[in-house]
């Protein structure tokens, strides 16, 4: 029985994957054995502060990564980019076997990936690509309610279909600034998408989010699904 695996992806970068991927694990791992994970991160200056840093702290549970994951990049720019200029090279399969081998090792793994859906992580390889192999219980697109959220959320889930991917369901997170549509774009999109928006998170710290609806409802989600696979392996 495979443990649960939650992809977090987004409609772009600095938009508020990570606190949600760190609430959504903080609030799991009350349950059960969790750890989140990222393997790939540019403009890393200081590890503790970074994204997987922050990850690392509110997993519950802990499995050594392997050389030479996480991959961690000083320039903060696309991770194709940074490790051309360090001169790395990304093996997407790494990732995927490392991915695959937390997975088998923990109650649940949350997965961040860098950046965007369609992020390029090789010049041959977007995050997308990765979800083929990696067959996710649920792939979350995490995207701030702000203007011109309507596009970028019914551009990506368009453009995932083509693949084909299907995207479990929209979270929306609250922008510094927020503007006129803010507060108004989880009620719009479900007219032009068919990916379940899942809710808007509050404005506010790892605790307050931990404990927002949207949160609650996937971990009610996770744990149902974990027990209805170990009642089909008892059958």
């Amino acid at each position: 029985m495979q443990s649960p695996l939650v992809i977090v992806t987004g409609t772009g970068t600095g938009i508020g994957k990570t606190h949600f991927a760190a609430a959504l694990t903080s609030k799991w791992g009350d349950a059960a054995k969790i750890m989140a994970f990222k393997p790939l991160e540019s403009g890393v200056k200081d590890i503790p502060t970074s994204d997987i840093g922050i990850l690392n702290s509110v997993s519950t549970f802990h499995v050594k990564p392997t050389s030479p994951l996480p991959y961690l990049f000083s320039e903060p720019i696309s991770p194709h980019l940074a490790s051309r200029h360090e001169q790395v090279s990304i093996n997407p399969e790494t990732i995927i076997e490392e991915i695959l081998r937390l997975r088998s090792k923990v109650d649940g793994l949350v997965v961040e990936l860098p950046g965007g859906l369609f992020s390029p992580l090789t010049s041959d390889l977007l995050n997308i690509n990765l979800l083929h192999d990696l067959h996710p219980t649920m792939t979350l697109l995490v995207a701030p309610d702000r203007l011109g959220v309507l596009h970028e959320v019914i551009s990506t889930e368009r453009a995932a279909l083509e693949y084909p991917i299907s995207l479990t369901g929209v979270i929306l997170n609250p922008p510094p600034q927020p503007d006129l549509s803010t507060g108004t774009n989880a009620a719009e999109l479900p007219a032009f998408i068919q990916t379940p928006v899942l809710g808007t998170l509050p404005r506010g710290n790892l605790a307050d989010l931990a404990e927002s609806p949207p949160v609650q409802n996937l971990i009610k989600t996770l744990l149902a699904h974990k027990s209805s696979c170990s009642r089909t392996l008892l059958k």
